[in-house]
This record gives structure tokens, sequence and C-alpha cells, in this order.
């Protein structure tokens, strides 16, 4: 039996096909590269809070917070406690510059201010970068006497 196959049903030869899909892929990466490029280049800006603390005796108020930058970007970072009633007390001292990785202190001091806290109370310490807001909050209970 004698097989005959049609010359009008010719296919695309395997190598032209190879080369269409070759162009294809090209196209759809040179379209996503400036995309995708683009977003994993943008800086991340994030801080972490640790070692804070809130001492309260008589009128004398002391807070402490080590902040680290872990982002990728550069942070002016500062640093804000905040009671119940939405009153602030920034920490001293203007904002701080700090590098990817870098740590810094921020302290709170006050010797009139003592009788705005509440030993056992909560606190919130928040972090925030002059130019993008807030960055991160922890909440510290006040200990002291």
């Amino acid at each position: 039996m004698r097989v005959h196959y049609s010359r009008s049903r010719r296919g695309v030869s395997p190598i032209i096909a190879t080369m269409m899909l070759c162009v294809i892929v090209l196209a759809v990466v040179a379209v996503m590269y400036p995309i995708v490029s683009a977003t994993l280049n943008k800086p991340t800006y994030a801080a972490s809070i640790s070692q804070a603390s809130l001492l309260k005796q008589g009128d004398y108020v002391l807070m402490t917070a080590n902040v680290k930058n872990i982002g990728s970007g550069d942070l002016n970072a500062y640093c804000v406690i905040t009671d119940e009633a939405s009153n602030e007390y920034r920490c001293q001292g203007e904002s701080r510059l700090l590098v990817p990785g870098e740590h810094a202190a921020f302290i709170f001091e006050s010797k009139t201010d003592g009788s705005s806290f509440m030993v056992g109370m909560s606190y919130k310490i928040r972090v925030y970068d002059a130019q993008r807001g807030l960055l991160n909050e922890v909440t510290i209970f006040c200990n002291g006497r």
C-alpha cells in the first residue's frame, strides 16, 4: 500500500518554526526587560526597632530605642513616642542619616514630662523617614515607679 501526501497540506519546516519561536521569545524579553529591571533596582526603605525601653521615676522619663536601617536605600530617620491620647513626644536631635545596615540609638529624656507617662501603660515608638513617612512602630510598656 502506497501513501500519498498532498502537496497542498505542507506545513512550516522545523527550522523556520524554531527561528520564529526564537524571535517571539526575544521580542517578549525585549518588552519585559525594562519593566522587570526598573522594579528590581528600586531601593527599599525599612527600619527595625530593637532594645526599646521606657522608664519613669517621678517626673523623669527616659526612652531609648535602637533603630537599624534594614532597607537598601538611605533613611533620614527620627523617632516619636505616642501615648494613648495620640500626644507625640519627639526624640532629641534632628533626623539622622542612616545608610543601609547602619544603626543608631534614639533617646527621649525629660525631667518635666513625667506626669504625662503612667507606669504600666502602653506607648508606641514610631520611626519615621523625613521624606517617606512611617517606617515601623512597636508598642512598649512604661516601667518604673
